[in-house]
């Protein structure tokens, strides 16, 4: 049986190499958010389950020398890799910590002018807990940025709709059962109000679409991730597993030109009112 902590897609080579494509695939939305909610030079920052730093990279690029950017992730070897890379740029001042958030005293109230956080909501079994302690670690004033996926929201055409909806079904199962939110992009206003912030100042919807081949190789990558949860929970035959990672590369090739939508990445933000 998984423990409800436990990151779900593993922490291997491949999985490293899944979540940089996965990065640079919406590099671009991540860009626009972080500027269109106020990221400034000069500022101090936190990215929140950083990864492989790719976000702590484009905050750098607009801070500055002047400002910094702090990563933090439970994973100390990617992060440490991301911070050598970062420091070899030198366009800012970067840090990393591994360590997990949750833990009191893992963040200091009231320390940070802007605070980034995608993909790691779904991963968590107390979302609204840790939306309450990162607005909680800004400086009034500051600003609390939170993006994350809505897992239902995968739609394809009929050609792969059953590949998919395997897929999207093993997604929603892994997360529910052990007690995460597979649709927690799409919740975030809920979680803010829930910790007590209030509402959003913003939201924000967006996809990207890429070829069928780029969404097949995606989706196989993440099973693959997935698989030691998928095997301990029961949520699949090793047959029908395997099936479906042959269905993924035939559909692949076969669909090479066909446009495939991906799931949804909501956006909320709130800025901290000055004292």
């Amino acid at each position: 049986m998984l423990n409800s902590e436990e990151y779900l897609l593993g922490r291997t080579s491949e999985e490293y190499q899944r979540l940089e494509r996965q990065a640079m695939l919406w590099q671009p939305l991540a860009l626009r958010m972080i500027k269109e909610t106020g990221l400034k030079e000069g500022m101090k920052c936190l990215d929140v389950g950083c990864g492989t730093g790719n976000v702590m990279r484009l905050m750098g690029s607009i801070v500055g020398k002047g400002g910094s950017v702090s990563g933090i992730d439970i994973d100390e070897k990617v992060g440490n890799e991301a911070l050598n890379i970062l420091n070899n740029i030198g366009d800012s001042v970067y840090y990393f910590e591994s360590k997990d958030v949750m833990i009191p005293g893992a963040i200091e109230p009231g320390t940070y002018d802007f605070i980034y956080t995608r993909f790691v909501l779904i991963h968590q079994t107390d979302p609204v807990s840790m939306v309450r302690k990162l607005y909680d670690a800004l400086k009034p004033g500051g600003t609390l940025l939170v993006q994350d996926y809505d897992m239902a929201s995968i739609k394809v055409n009929e050609k792969t709709i059953g590949v998919v909806d395997y897929f999207r079904d093993l997604l929603i199962k892994i997360f529910t059962q052990t007690g995460k939110d597979p649709e927690a992009g799409m919740h975030l206003s809920i979680y803010f109000e829930e910790a007590g912030i209030g509402s959003p100042d913003g939201t924000d919807a967006s996809s990207i679409i890429t070829k069928a081949l780029l969404f097949m190789q995606m989706i196989k990558a993440v099973a693959l991730s997935m698989k030691p949860g998928i095997t301990g929970l029961n949520l699949s035959t090793p047959d029908r597993f395997e099936q479906f990672i042959r269905d993924t590369e035939q559909k692949g090739i076969e669909l090479g030109n066909y446009y495939y939508t991906w799931p949804m990445v909501n956006s909320a933000w709130k800025h901290k009112k000055q004292n």
